[in-house]
């Protein structure tokens, strides 16, 4: 799985950034499952980690 595909999948499930993640997991039926921070509701598109 590419970063673009975890951040497709992180829009789709109305995740806009990935500081908005504590917790990702990659099921073993190939989904993955978000898990947000509390009050982690931020706007515009998800950040690519490292990259200022």
């Amino acid at each position: 799985m590419s970063l673009d595909d975890l951040m497709s999948d992180a829009r789709q499930k109305g995740i806009r950034r990935f500081d908005e993640i504590e917790l990702a997991v990659l099921e073993t039926n190939g989904r993955v499952s978000f898990f947000t921070r509390a009050g982690g509701a931020g706007e515009g598109a998800p950040e690519q980690p490292g990259i200022a």
